[in-house]
């Protein structure tokens, strides 16, 4: 048996935090962890390319504690820090049972043939990420699954960038990277790590006979609630906040005390905004947020790159 995981995104940040120490209990206490299994994470262990002290300890002691014959762990683009030329993933090496993916490779596991593709930036062994993916050599092609932390051709920025074509290879897809669930590809992430992943199932893969799907409890969402209500009964054990209607920022905050708020809402606050924005003269925009602007449309950017892009600009 085979399991396979999502981009989990370790953060220590509440609430997410205290979200993942319950997940991996929940892991850990579940019958597909044993000596008989095989484990695959599809990339971006951590949310950070440099994972603070407590995030690093928390993966080595998941896998330390884990019971499968064999880990596998694909570099994602999380995973590497362009600053520092290294890979985040690299203290989990001195597990016996894990394999770290980080370049382009093909194994056989439990009888199937699987096409590992990481993300990338160097590699005195292949080919640039797009080249080798777009034309891979014809010994590799055939496979039962790829397992991948790409953005493939399925994924469209604008007009004209798509992601890598994978369209040459044979095999099932298996992606991580893009954390919206797929047509035709169900697998969720363990553990919500962002707004746009409010709402989205929390699954496991399980390949063995047959693939099938396995739940995961719902340890943290984002969900609404009305200023003055109570707060509604809701699945995720760490919810995280939206509040409407406030009669301010700080009165949210402060009515809700102790829950963790993402956003406040206040009431008529757009209406309001519209109609000052209308007697305001027109403002020039600065170099700083001309470049902001310009940053928040390169959707072709790595997550590090535009995190420097962003440290750089803030200092000006």
């Amino acid at each position: 048996m085979i399991i396979i995981e999502k981009d989990k995104h370790t953060k220590a940040k509440a609430p997410f935090w205290r979200a993942h120490i319950e997940y991996h209990k929940w892991f850990l206490e579940q019958d597909f962890n044993n000596e008989n299994n095989t484990f695959i994470s599809l990339g971006d262990l951590f949310d950070c390319a440099i994972p603070t002290p407590d995030e690093v300890d928390s993966i080595i002691s998941l896998y330390a504690k884990s019971k499968f014959k064999k880990i596998y762990l694909l570099a994602g683009n999380h995973d590497y820090s362009d600053s520092l030329k290294v890979h985040s993933i690299l203290p989990l090496r001195n597990n016996p049972r894990v394999e770290l993916i980080l370049e382009p490779c093909q194994k056989i596991i439990e009888g199937k043939k699987f096409f590992f593709m990481p993300h990338y930036v160097h590699s005195e062994n292949f080919l640039p990420m797009r080249e080798f993916y777009e034309n891979p050599p014809s010994e590799f092609v055939e496979n039962d699954y790829l397992c991948f932390h790409i953005e493939d051709e399925t994924i469209q920025f604008g007009k004209n960038k798509t992601g890598i074509d994978l369209s040459k290879w044979k095999g099932k897809r298996l992606g991580g990277h893009i954390h919206k669930i797929q047509k035709n590809y169900e697998l969720g992430m363990p553990v919500q790590s962002r707004f746009d992943e409010k709402g989205q199932i929390n699954n496991l893969l399980c390949i063995s006979d047959k693939e099938q799907y396995i739940p995961i409890p719902k340890f943290l969402d984002f969900y609404d609630a009305m200023y003055g209500e109570p707060l509604p009964k809701v699945e995720a054990m760490f919810p995280i906040w939206d509040i409407h209607d406030a009669p301010s920022s700080s009165e949210g905050r402060k009515y809700y005390f102790g829950n963790h708020i993402r956003k406040v809402f206040v009431k008529n606050e757009k209406k309001d905004a519209v109609e000052i924005k209308k007697n305001q003269p027109a403002k020039r925009k600065t170099l700083v947020e001309f470049f902001q602007e310009y940053i928040a449309k390169r959707t072709d950017l790595s997550s590090s790159t535009i995190d420097r892009l962003k440290n750089t600009i803030s200092k000006k």
